[in-house]
């Protein structure tokens, strides 16, 4: 929760601060949490495919990871010329 959101500092309507800030760029922070996690477990992680919907929106980010430096090389020509942020 930390991580995406942070605490306000204003007051609201209502006299309260405790008001929950959502962090800017959050997809960015999302996508480097998942591969930070990613890389304790596997050796070798692409950069991801980035699924859209169809009004743009980021849907997901779509990873491929290996301990084979030749799985990720294969992988790596199979999502770079789809791959767009």
């Amino acid at each position: 929760m930390d991580y995406f959101y942070s605490n306000s500092n204003q007051i609201d309507l209502w006299g309260n601060m405790d008001e929950l800030i959502k962090e800017k760029d959050a997809i960015n922070k999302l996508h480097n949490l998942y591969s930070d996690r990613l890389k304790t477990i596997f050796q070798y992680i692409t950069d991801p495919f980035v699924m859209r919907n169809s009004s743009n929106s980021i849907m997901f980010h779509f990873f491929m990871m290996t301990n084979n430096p030749i799985a990720k090389r294969i992988a790596d020509s199979v999502i770079k010329p789809k791959y767009k942020i």
